[in-house]
């Protein structure tokens, strides 16, 4: 949305320059305005045009600003967007002089403060939480449930919309995610037949699509949120945060380090010619060495039955089966860090949309060449990152120790690691303390009551 706005005040912009600004207006209410400024010092916007310039493919000046890349359907989107945030925007101009876009969004402050020195340092975990991932795609579901473990939601999952109701309807779930794009029965009519038998769980959706009304459509069908792929998966865990029922969140210590710039060089050194971008790879999941490996194995695996069904597809010029594997493929290859193989896989599914099949055969190749450097160099990467050690040295703690280390995690509501600090101390209990009780609260995500009972067993001893 942003990056829409401010990349068209540069572009209408010769003379001068542009800026963004930020401010924020908390009021007593629990709620804070978000208030984003783009101003520039462009060619302006006449009076008569300002009523228009979020209709779809209209664009100021029409043919007068051929010099001007674009479709015209920016500000649409940008709009559309605002709007389902329940926000506002607005715009003021004067030619020769410049425009200034006003944005305002109400946010509500979250009253889920985590007590503790690095917030960098902790992700969130929502064991009793239950997600619900419907995808014909086997390895979209993998990948799904692989990407979003650290969570340690309990996630099932369908490979179609008449088996992801079934479950809907025999288990509870407080988060449904659905793949727009499925045969038979699409998502948005699995949601609607899911809604007809009184399912009131939270929809999300994973598409293809982009495009301007793309994010009404889904919201009209009754979906919170929707999701494009290739998924960024940090971003997504972010927002199925949400979502999820606040007395069902905790948090815990990250257990992964970065690879930093030189021990990435060096891994990228081994292979000549390396095709994944692994810097960008990691970033996508959040930097966990241990899920990035997970994906590239995943991608390995399915490599020789994705391989030889776009063979077969092709020889039998079966060219819709052919474009779904190609679909899925180009997502795959964005996750691991394959840009290559992602543009390639991104032009071929392009060109098969458009029945270009001449290009499609004289392509397969080149494709196919890359898809296996690409599978090799995964694999030979996934061998080759280190592993992580985790902290051995909790058993010869001290009690003193181990019991700040609890009081900090529960005052954090740090879940694993105040479990993992009171199993500890009850380990090395020689007193008879009732550790297993402070365990059972911390189990109920009871960290209130938990420490309270910690701290009365600490003023005994």
């Amino acid at each position: 949305m942003l990056e829409n706005l401010v990349t068209n005040a540069f572009k209408y912009t010769e003379q001068g320059g542009a800026s963004l600004s930020v401010s924020a207006v908390p009021d007593n209410s629990g709620k804070c305005d978000i208030i984003f400024r783009i101003e520039d010092t462009g060619i302006g916007i006449p009076d008569d045009a300002l009523s228009h310039i979020y209709d779809i493919f209209y664009r100021v000046g029409g043919k007068k600003s051929h010099s001007v890349e674009g479709t015209g359907i920016g500000l649409a989107i940008v709009k559309e967007l605002i709007d389902l945030m329940g926000g506002t925007i607005k715009a003021e101009s004067m030619v020769g002089v410049g425009t200034t876009f006003t944005v305002r969004l109400t946010l509500e402050i979250s009253d889920q403060l985590i007590e503790i020195e690095d917030q960098a340092s902790t992700h969130y975990i929502a064991p009793d939480c239950r997600v619900l991932a419907v995808d014909d795609t086997p390895e979209n579901l993998e990948l799904l449930k692989t990407l979003l473990g650290r969570t340690m939601m309990r996630i099932d999952t369908a490979l179609s919309g008449t088996e992801g109701i079934r479950l809907a309807v025999k288990n509870e779930y407080d988060i449904i995610i659905l793949d727009y794009m499925m045969p038979e029965m699409d998502g948005i009519e699995t949601l609607s037949n899911m809604k007809k038998k009184g399912i009131n769980s939270v929809f999300i959706a994973l598409t293809a699509d982009a495009i301007a009304g793309t994010a009404a459509k889904m919201s009209a069908a009754g979906f919170a949120e929707y999701v494009t792929k290739p998924v960024d998966w940090q971003k997504f865990e972010q927002l199925l945060l949400k979502y999820v029922p606040k007395e069902k969140l905790a948090y815990e210590s990250k257990r992964q380090s970065d690879l930093n710039p030189e021990q990435i060089q060096e891994i990228s050194s081994r292979i000549e010619n390396c095709e994944l971008d692994i810097k960008y790879g990691l970033r996508r999941v959040d930097n966990s060495l241990d899920i990035y490996r997970k994906i590239l194995l995943l991608f390995c695996n399915h490599f020789k039955q994705n391989f030889d069904k776009a063979e077969k597809h092709m020889g039998a010029m079966e060219w819709e089966q052919l474009c779904i594997i190609v679909h899925s493929l180009k997502s795959q290859a964005k996750g691991i860090g394959s840009n290559l193989l992602f543009r390639m896989a991104e032009t071929m599914e392009q060109k098969l949309k458009q029945k270009d099949y001449i290009y499609a055969k004289q392509a397969f190749p080149l494709l196919k060449l890359q898809w296996e450097r690409t599978n090799s160099h995964s694999s030979i990467i996934a061998e080759t990152l280190p592993m992580n050690d985790h902290d051995t040295e909790t058993d010869i703690e001290t009690v003193h120790s181990l019991t700040e280390k609890a009081v900090r995690a529960l005052k954090g509501n740090l879940w694993l690691d105040a479990r993992e600090a009171v199993e500890s101390l009850q380990k090395q209990d020689k007193q008879g303390n009732d550790y297993e009780m402070i365990l059972q609260m911390i189990e109920k995500f009871d960290f209130k009551n938990a420490l309270l009972k910690l701290n009365s067993i600490r003023e005994d001893t």
